[in-house]
């Protein structure tokens, strides 16, 4: 979260002796309430190594789009466009894969060794 804040300080031009709430107003001038939550989502969510994990960074930009477009849908700060639409569509395909059911395991495969460690 340091490395966070020092690169805001950067981008805002705030300096490090014009204390916290200088840094405080910028950011508040600069993003609304559901762009913040979207920029938080994803810092919380994306791995800090770009090149070793690099699927985490993906997921974490389709969440904090998730939550960008349809907060911003619901609160009038977005109107509906693409992006709403590939949020939704990204949604529903990350419920369904929450909310699928089991996939049922096939005739002999996975008991046997589940038998032999009962044994």
């Amino acid at each position: 979260m340091q490395g966070c804040l020092t690169k805001l300080r950067i981008l805002f031009h705030c300096l490090l002796d014009g204390g916290q709430s200088n840094l405080t107003t910028n950011i508040q001038g600069a993003y609304t309430a559901i762009a913040a939550y979207s920029f938080m989502i994803f810092n919380l969510l994306c791995a800090p190594c770009f090149a070793a994990i690099g699927y985490m960074c993906g997921f974490a930009y389709v969440a904090a789009l998730i939550v960008y477009q349809i907060g911003g849908l619901l609160t009038g700060a977005v109107t509906l466009n693409v992006f709403t639409i590939v949020a939704l569509l990204l949604l529903a395909g990350l419920l369904y894969l929450l909310f699928r059911p089991a996939a049922k395991a096939s005739e002999g495969v996975g008991l046997r060794s589940t038998e032999a460690a009962r044994v």
